[in-house]
């Protein structure tokens, strides 16, 4: 979880400038968007590799959505005050250079997973 840690630290700096912004609340959205591209790329690059459709494991698509909201509320209980006020603590002390690189990260993690899952998908 380092590397989900320093995402979410980065776009909690980012979104804590900001003055009617929860940056906790939107910084877990962040991480949880970025999990779950990076879950749907690694699921269609194993079904490209497979030869299957591992998206059909549950038969509606309305299924993944207790899914999604599970994951969702385990990253909240995952990042809470206590937790979240450690991370900054810890992410406050790194050098500058590793927090720019970090949050040129997180809107790659944002971005490049989306536009892989459109290039794998297209036909």
């Amino acid at each position: 979880m380092l590397f989900f840690n320093s995402l979410f630290a980065s776009t909690y700096n980012y979104y804590s400038k900001f003055k009617n912004e929860e940056p906790r609340g939107s910084s877990i959205c962040v991480v949880f968007v970025s999990q779950v591209t990076l879950a749907i790329l690694f699921f269609i690059l194993i079904g490209k590799l497979l030869h299957t459709n591992l998206f059909m494991l549950f038969p509606n698509k309305y299924y993944y959505l207790p899914v999604f909201v599970f994951w969702f509320l385990g990253l909240y209980k995952y990042y809470s005050k206590d937790r979240s006020l450690e991370i900054m603590e810890e992410y406050k002390f790194k050098p500058d250079s590793y927090k720019k690189l970090w949050g040129a990260l997180s809107i790659m993690l944002f971005i490049l997973p989306t536009l892989l899952i459109f290039v794998t998908l297209k036909k």
